[in-house]
């Protein structure tokens, strides 16, 4: 039995049928509608949830592409910042949930403390480069240390930290000898 062969048979149950087939109407229109929202609301909540979803080093398709960068802060002290800058090609939800992952695990703070050590157990060895050779030399060193990590893990922080140290000609002429762990 369809929706409206019910209303007809209760209108012709009650006397005023005009009046109860209007009110069952009404009713029918206002259940559509509340589902209507419901099913908007339920969307809407899926592609938020979507976008707030950390992102799952095994399912996740996330390193086809670099979006992990770092820059050297120059000053009385050598500095090191991260950052997500997600490639323009992919898609926004995609980026909005690298940058989600990224600032919800605060994973800028982790990534310095971790590059300060990184900076720290190689200033000896770059010194020892650049009063042998040059900022060539120093930067040769960084370049392939950068290229050796890219190659095994495109979105580290190591890479991009060999990366900002490799490509800042501060310091690889001499800007590694400003950090003071």
């Amino acid at each position: 039995m369809t929706l409206p062969s019910l209303i007809r048979l209760l209108c012709r149950l009650d006397s005023r049928a005009p009046a109860v087939e209007a009110a069952l109407v009404l009713v029918v229109v206002t259940i559509i509608v509340v589902i209507a929202l419901v099913v908007v609301l339920f969307v809407m909540l899926m592609l938020r949830s979507k976008i707030e979803l950390i992102v799952h080093p095994y399912f996740d398709k996330f390193d086809d592409d670099q979006w992990l960068y770092a820059r050297i802060i120059q000053g009385t002290q050598v500095s090191v910042e991260y950052f997500a800058a997600p490639p323009g090609h992919w898609s926004p939800t995609k980026k909005s949930r690298i940058s989600h992952h990224f600032k919800t695990l605060d994973l800028a703070t982790v990534f310095i403390t971790n590059g300060s050590e990184e900076l720290s157990g190689i200033k000896g060895a770059l010194e020892d480069l650049f009063t042998a050779g040059s900022a060539a030399a120093v930067r040769s060193h960084l370049d392939r240390e950068w290229r050796s990590r890219k190659a095994s893990h495109l979105n580290s922080w190591q890479t991009a930290l060999y990366q900002a140290c490799a490509t800042d000609p501060w310091y690889c002429g001499g800007g590694f000898r400003a950090f003071q762990p």
